[in-house]
């Protein structure tokens, strides 16, 4: 999903807001009246959100009740909504020798597991989909804030996450830290394998 689409349901303040901040985002927001939902039936699939303050029977749908909310805590929801979707299909992931369980948030090592935050479970799923990623990355992408999310709030959330897993697994390396950023263990030795291939062809 390149490029989602979000509908910002009867929320004419909101839609302004996220057309304000729409270059920072690789989203395609559209404002939806209330008579209009029925002209957006064609793309009400996967690849689109529906963002509204009462309860509509569609899939993918964020339900903004609660008031007031932050704007960064409803793109945080977004972007949670859409992490989700890219691996729905799959409720398991692999992860090396562990299985993301998406739906109950537990990672599995044979008979053991270990319950995840929201926010752990979509850090270990953006370091699955790239590989090595920076502190900003993780900022823009798990968080979905720019340049004032300290960055101490990544590495507390990462450092909480490997503890966790030290604790349950007594695996020190499963989550490591390079020059560039954080990176699953086992993706560097996916890496090391093809340079040695490389190398040696």
């Amino acid at each position: 999903m390149s490029l989602p689409n979000i509908l910002v349901y009867n929320l004419p303040v909101l839609y302004a807001i996220f057309e304000e901040l729409s270059d920072d985002f690789n989203y395609k927001f559209i404002n939806v009246k209330p008579n209009e939902l029925i002209k957006y039936k064609s793309i009400l699939s996967k690849e689109t959100l529906i963002i509204s303050s009462k309860r509509l029977n569609f899939k993918n749908h964020i339900l903004l009740d609660k008031k007031p909310q932050t704007i960064f805590k409803i793109l945080e929801q977004i972007n949670i909504s859409i992490l989700k979707y890219k691996f729905e299909k799959n409720s398991s992931s692999k992860l090396g020798k562990y299985v993301l369980d998406i739906n109950s948030r537990n990672l599995i090592f044979k008979k053991q597991k270990v319950k995840l935050t929201e926010k752990e479970l979509n850090i270990l799923l953006f370091l699955k989909e790239n590989k090595n990623a920076t502190i900003k990355e993780l900022q823009k992408n798990v968080w979905r804030y720019k340049d004032d999310l300290e960055t101490h709030t990544v590495e507390t959330h990462i450092h909480r996450l490997k503890k966790k897993i030290f604790d349950k697994f007594d695996d020190k390396k499963f989550l490591l830290r390079n020059r560039v950023g954080y990176l699953i263990n086992w993706e560097r030795k996916k890496i090391k394998l093809l340079k040695n291939y490389l190398q040696k062809n």
